[in-house]
């Protein structure tokens, strides 16, 4: 199948001068490209970008369902292998039910962010809720703090059940201020588990090494609209081109 491949600069880092086929959206209208809209599109965009594109009728070659970029699909099937075992859903008017502490973790259960997940203090969460005046019945995950040392971004073959490429979480790959970890086994675990398949073909799943040496599962994300950091651009565009 003919493919349409566009990028923006804000995801891929860089100027992609060594793959022309690429059409950098940082310089045209959405208008021009209009006239391949009969062209599945592969693409690293941004979320932004990605709903402007559908509205104008663009097909992607990976479908986005964002029930499986939800806490809700994250704890229901992944639980024994997410940051911490304390993490539940509630609506929003009930977030500080049960709660007894200091400080909690705070996350929209939907891909679609109403705010960004962040850490809020209890005496200080007037503050956080007069700032981002929350729908009451939205759901969000709430969970205990945990102290991450390092993370990685993987992207998964989920349809042949593999690690396409992985890169710690920074834009300097001479960078060596976060360690380095393996995602092998955990990887391997999760891509057991029969819920995976709920997934698209590829997905991005961000990792966490935690305090103990342990590895954990963060969350599953949009291939087509995660930034790439280190990760091998050819070896995702191959397996886009393959699946």
């Amino acid at each position: 199948m003919d493919h349409l491949y566009v990028y923006e600069t804000c995801v891929t880092d860089k100027i992609l001068t060594d793959n022309t086929k690429f059409i950098c959206l940082d310089f045209i209208d959405l208008e021009e490209i209009e006239k391949h809209k009969h062209k599945e599109v592969i693409a690293f965009i941004s979320i932004q970008t990605r709903y402007k594109m559908e509205k104008l009728g663009f097909n992607f070659h990976i479908n986005y369902n964002p029930e499986v970029y939800t806490t809700k699909y994250l704890i229901s099937f992944f639980n024994d292998y997410t940051l911490t075992g304390d993490m539940v859903l509630l609506p929003y008017g009930a977030i500080l039910n049960g709660f007894h502490g200091d400080e909690f973790f705070i996350r929209p259960n939907a891909g679609t962010k109403y705010f960004p997940g962040c850490t809020v203090k209890y005496d200080e969460f007037d503050v956080f809720n007069n700032t981002y005046k929350i729908p009451k019945d939205l759901l969000c995950a709430r969970s205990s703090i945990i102290d991450i040392v390092s993370e990685k971004r993987v992207f998964l073959s989920i349809k042949e059940k593999r690690i396409i490429t992985e890169s710690l979480y920074s834009h300097n790959k001479y960078d060596n201020s976060r360690p380095d970890f393996n995602v092998t086994d955990i990887c391997s675990e999760i891509l057991k588990v029969p819920e995976i398949d709920m997934l698209p073909d590829v997905v991005v799943a961000d990792f966490a090494l935690l305090l103990d040496n342990t590895v954990k599962l963060v969350e599953f994300n949009y291939a087509m609209t995660s930034g790439i950091y280190g990760c091998d651009m050819n070896k995702i565009i191959e397996t886009y081109n393959n699946t």
